[in-house]
């Protein structure tokens, strides 16, 4: 999508685009994932933990997120961990009481480290509305064996997952769609693990090393030709 952005708006040449996406070091995330967790509890009790990461801004769909947790827990238990902060927080929190979720919803703020949060997840959803760049929290997330369910926004989420193999992809702005996905993964325990082996599989291929040889191979064609 950022391709085609750049020939579409600014008349890029297509033959001097290459494509090189983030990288995520999994094993910094690892690491870091094993600290003690301060002043914020992740899990209470023994309900499947259902984790989301981000501003708390609007087209973050966050509000999104929140009517399909409600309308999942209307049959089944389960807990949502909102890691972020931003100026939608009191907005979403009202929300949350108005739906009747809030017990069950955790506002954790910012987090200079989420990760010893983001393991203790059983799911990971990403509910963008509208938009998004290059999710590296779906990265992270599935670098420590967290299943993703991510809305099909432009751009980035398309560029990671494979649905059914490594994430889910649901349409955006779509309830309904998330808690069917969340009802999927949660109730059906192969599935989930077939899930986490893929995620586990596809954050490896953006490690440190492999981006890295990327950008070298790059440079040196570009040398190599002037």
């Amino acid at each position: 999508a950022m391709r085609k952005d750049l020939i579409e708006n600014l008349s890029a040449d297509p033959a001097k685009i290459r494509i090189i996406p983030n990288m995520v070091d999994i094993p910094l995330i690892k690491e870091k994932s094993l600290e003690k967790l301060r002043g914020v509890r992740a899990r209470k009790g023994t309900q499947p933990l259902i984790g989301a990461m981000g501003g708390l801004e609007t087209h973050k769909g966050f509000d999104i997120l929140l009517r399909a947790f409600s309308e999942y827990t209307m049959e089944k238990p389960a807990r949502l961990l909102i890691i972020g902060e931003g100026s939608q927080r009191k907005n979403l929190e009202r929300l949350a009481a108005d739906l009747g979720v809030k017990r069950e919803v955790s506002f954790c703020g910012y987090q200079a480290n989420p990760y010893p949060l983001l393991k203790e997840c059983d799911l990971f959803v990403l509910s963008s509305s509208k938009y998004e760049g290059f999710p590296n929290v779906i990265l992270e997330a599935m670098a420590l064996a967290v299943p993703v369910i991510s809305s099909d926004v432009r751009s980035g989420p398309a560029d990671i997952i494979t649905p059914g193999l490594s994430g889910i992809l649901v349409s955006p702005g779509s309830d309904k769609a998330i808690t069917e996905a969340i009802d999927r993964v949660l109730g059906d325990k192969n599935y989930r693990e077939e899930l986490i082996k893929g995620a586990v599989e596809r954050a490896s291929d953006f490690a440190p090393e492999i981006i890295i040889e990327k950008y070298e191979r790059l440079f040196s064609n570009i040398l190599e030709v002037r």
